[in-house]
């Protein structure tokens, strides 16, 4: 089974675009989401603010994406180190959005479902699909 099959089949979604983010994050020139992720067995579920500058074929895998590729910045010195922005008040709000999307996966079972992924499959979702 392919990772995209292994995602579907443990998390389901909804999507809702939304007209801008009451967080700022993001600029104008995106089209922002309200996505709702559902794991299938535990029933838990939390929604995530999402925002692309193109239209992408799987909004819910696009933030599945990254959602792990993001997970590893818990240490903030290292997330300083990326550059994210050079004001440092919007790096802030960047990192906390980043540590309040760590604990929604959490509690939702993303992170242990990462986890559970061989070497080649958490390399493939690395690289996007």
């Amino acid at each position: 089974m392919n990772i995209k099959q292994k995602i579907l089949n443990k998390f389901g979604y909804s999507v809702k675009s939304i007209e801008d983010r009451k967080d700022g994050l993001m600029g104008d020139s995106q089209t922002h989401f309200q996505i709702q992720i559902k794991n299938k067995e535990s029933k838990k579920a939390k929604s995530f603010l999402y925002s692309i500058s193109t239209k992408e074929a799987s909004l819910f895998l696009g933030l599945v994406n990254c959602i792990y590729s993001d997970r590893i910045y818990i240490d903030y010195d290292e997330f300083k180190g990326l550059g994210y922005d050079e004001d440092s008040k919007k790096d802030d709000k960047i990192y906390k959005a980043i540590c309040k999307n760590n604990q929604k996966a959490e509690v939702i079972g993303l992170n242990d479902f990462f986890d559970s992924l061989t070497d080649e499959e958490q390399q493939k979702l690395h690289e996007g699909f």
